[in-house]
């Protein structure tokens, strides 16, 4: 998610329209949140706190995400309805945390 998309996702919706992302990468979660937290435009909805390294991390030094810095960040909990998919299997699968993420066009 870049700000040139949710401002694309912003205008495509109307006032009070949601906006989902999901994922099973920690680092993603903390770059959606650097991202759409700091957009006046949407309003974060979530309702569950989770902390997240504050530092991203890659393929190279993913292993060292639990000994860094951590705060707490605010997503949501899986709504009714959304299909598991084969890529969140997979992460399920393999450990992973799925961060659903839930964004509501403000103006």
């Amino acid at each position: 998610v870049q700000p040139s998309l949710a401002k694309s996702v912003h205008n495509a919706l109307v006032v009070g329209g949601v906006w989902r992302i999901a994922t099973d990468i920690e680092d993603y979660a903390l770059h959606v949140h650097e991202v759409m937290d700091s957009l006046a435009c949407f309003e974060n909805a979530g309702d569950l706190r989770v902390s997240l390294p504050t530092e991203h991390v890659g393929k190279g030094n993913a292993q060292d995400a639990g000994d860094l810095p951590h705060a707490d960040f605010v997503e949501s909990r899986r709504f009714d309805g959304r299909v598991l998919t084969n890529f969140e299997r997979k992460g399920l699968d393999a450990g992973r945390v799925i961060h659903d993420l839930t964004y509501v066009v403000k103006k």
